[in-house]
């Protein structure tokens, strides 16, 4: 070959090439599939059953809360007794539990829960929450608002209190 007037020769040597033979190739391959294989599918098999796992129970979780409901049927302030009472029905076709509930003044200061939650409450039941006015709410026009929360639900009374 001539290029610019310097001339280059080219050798190919031809020598033995050296590795392994295609057979060990082979069983090598086979083995580590064999040691890989199990493990990645182990780890992807527990990580799709969780996320199935997950998503039904989210939709188990949605279809409940689609058919609960909670209402505050009445509210009461007993000034004598210091005890403010909250009576909650549960409006919806499914059994609930509430978490939480609490009853506020206008300065912001919030009556003591006597109640222990959670608390179960079947489809069509009342329950009866009671809290201690004494220090929070002394007086009718004092009274600011309740608040009860379920799984799904929350029912809020604002208005003026029996026991006024």
């Amino acid at each position: 070959m001539r290029i610019s007037g310097v001339t280059f020769t080219m050798k190919i040597a031809h020598e033995k090439m050296k590795g392994i033979s295609p057979l060990l190739a082979s069983i090598f391959l086979v083995l580590i599939a064999a040691t890989v294989v199990p493990i990645f599918s182990g780890w992807f098999m527990d990580n799709l059953m969780s996320a199935a796992d997950a998503s039904g129970n989210r939709t188990e979780e949605a279809v409940k809360c689609n058919a609960a409901g909670l209402a505050i049927e009445d509210f009461y302030l007993d000034f004598s007794a210091g005890r403010a009472r909250v009576n909650v029905r549960n409006s919806g076709q499914a059994p609930d539990r509430i978490v939480s509930a609490k009853v506020y003044a206008y300065n912001g200061s919030e009556a003591a829960n006597l109640t222990e939650f959670p608390l179960n409450i079947n489809a069509g039941e009342f329950k009866y929450l009671t809290f201690s006015t004494e220090g929070a709410i002394g007086s009718c026009s004092n009274f600011s608002y309740a608040v009860v929360s379920g799984r799904c639900t929350t029912a809020n009374f604002e208005g003026l209190p029996r026991g006024c």
